[in-house]
């Protein structure tokens, strides 16, 4: 396979999984919401723990800004969920995996 036609296969794999990461940010915030409220804590309480500004968690949640890969480190570490979940490849918030539940993932580049 020559680089165009690998290049093209890339696009075509991008394309077709556009909608995914249209909707990343939303997934992040809804389930940062989520966590927080499960585990009854104000957004400054979080904000203090993980060393941000509450407005920098506030628009996180409503997903006005793209979140950082340190900070969503930090956050999953805090409420003890996987990225995975964060950005919703992961039905479950366990850290454990079920890769049966994944393999749907394995058509935008994921592996085991």
């Amino acid at each position: 396979m020559n680089k165009s036609d690998k290049l093209e296969q890339m696009k075509q794999r991008f394309e077709m999984n556009e909608e995914i990461y249209d909707e990343l940010t939303e997934t992040i915030g809804k389930k940062l919401i989520s966590l927080r409220n499960s585990y009854g804590l104000t957004q400054q309480e979080v904000a203090d723990i993980i060393g941000i500004s509450r407005s920098a968690l506030s628009y996180y949640e409503k997903a006005e800004r793209t979140i950082d890969i340190e900070i969503l480190f930090k956050l999953a570490n805090l409420y003890n969920v996987s990225i995975d979940y964060l950005v919703g490849m992961k039905e479950t918030p366990s850290t454990e995996y079920d890769y049966e539940e994944m393999s749907h993932y394995k058509n935008i580049g994921f592996t085991q």
